[in-house]
């Protein structure tokens, strides 16, 4: 499921291997998904609990912060669109607090 790159002239072509679904465009998408995160797990290689907890100068939020608001939307998203509920992010932000 995970993607490849694979060299197209100029630029270059991502090529996933699309996970198993009943419906081959959730497989696409899903497989899509795991692409991104994968991307984003190899970009925080590296990164030390200290440097996630760390507010820049000027900001009021930690990249940990930012990551936990994005996976929030997302998990949130992925609810209506998928299952046609709300999903009740107030008690989770009050559990990790």
């Amino acid at each position: 499921m995970v993607g490849r790159l694979g060299p197209v002239g100029e630029r270059e072509r991502l090529d996933l291997d699309p996970a198993v679904a009943a419906v081959p465009e959730v497989g696409r998408w899903l497989a899509a998904l795991e692409d991104g995160r994968a991307d984003t797990l190899r970009e925080l290689e590296g990164v030390t609990p200290e440097m996630i907890d760390a507010r820049p100068a000027g900001s009021e939020n930690s990249i940990g912060a930012t990551l936990y608001h994005v996976a929030l939307i997302e998990a949130d998203r992925s609810f209506d669109d998928l299952l046609g509920q709300r999903l009740d992010t107030t008690e989770l932000a009050r559990r990790h607090a």
